[in-house]
């Protein structure tokens, strides 16, 4: 677990999986097709000292709409799915070690491999974890890539000569109309 306060909030990080963007994880979910008949190994985090405690989990997948899947090793096990960006909140642990499993399900719409972020997050020791689940932020590393808005342009804005130029003809052309008709001008 990174601290919030160490979390790495420079845009680069946000797509390099060597890094820690806001404190998450990369890792990869496999498909498991026919190909593979099932003997693939799922990601997994471990967490130790969880009682009294609850566990934020954050995921966000590569690929916007791509579906990833989380579940622990509870009694009984709690589990759910998550697409694109997805806080899937709290969970209060069964037990003070726990395993938290990334797969992909085929019945949620896995049909590739998955590349992923996590984030688990425990509650801190001796906080009022409903109140601190509620007030936690929903952050994922995309959030360092939404782009700035734009800047506005103040820069005054210049003639060129042809358009002074032109200016000029027009008002040489009225001042010649008005001696042409009205000779007394």
């Amino acid at each position: 677990m990174v601290p919030p306060d160490q979390y790495d909030r420079n845009t680069s990080s946000a797509d390099d999986t060597d890094k820690r963007p806001l404190g998450y994880e990369y890792d990869i979910a496999k498909y498991l097709g026919v190909q593979s008949g099932g003997n693939l190994t799922n990601p997994c985090a471990y967490l130790r000292y969880l009682t009294a405690r609850n566990v934020e989990v954050m995921v966000q997948t590569f690929v916007p709409g791509k579906s990833i899947c989380v579940r622990d090793n509870g009694n009984p096990p709690i589990s759910d799915c998550g697409q694109g960006a997805a806080n899937l909140g709290c969970w209060n642990p069964s037990q003070d070690t726990m395993i938290y499993e990334f797969y992909c399900d085929t019945t949620k719409g896995c049909d590739t491999d998955v590349q992923f972020w996590y984030r688990l997050t425990p509650s801190p020791v001796g906080d009022d974890v409903d109140d601190w689940c509620t007030g936690r932020d929903s952050e994922f590393p995309e959030n360092l890539l939404t782009a700035p808005p734009p800047v506005e342009d103040t820069k005054p804005t210049v003639k060129s000569a042809a358009s002074s130029l032109h200016s000029w003809n027009i008002c040489f052309a009225f001042l010649l109309l008005q001696l042409v008709h009205f000779p007394s001008f």
